[in-house]
């Protein structure tokens, strides 16, 4: 179910139709088992290939 704003309201929803007008698929790597919520990760990728270092 989706709740979606309405003029009177919240209103539920069973679908949702809409057009994907961009995705991304960032990817990040944690050194730790449990980072502690708020910690930066140890690489990031927003691309998935190069990370912000510019490394691969």
């Amino acid at each position: 179910m989706f709740e979606m704003p309405g003029l009177s309201g919240s209103e539920a929803a069973k679908e949702l139709t809409g057009i994907v007008l961009d995705y991304t698929t960032p990817r990040a790597y944690w050194d730790t088992p449990d980072p502690v919520e708020g910690t930066p990760p140890a690489c990031l990728s927003q691309n998935s290939i190069i990370s912000q270092d510019g490394k691969p």
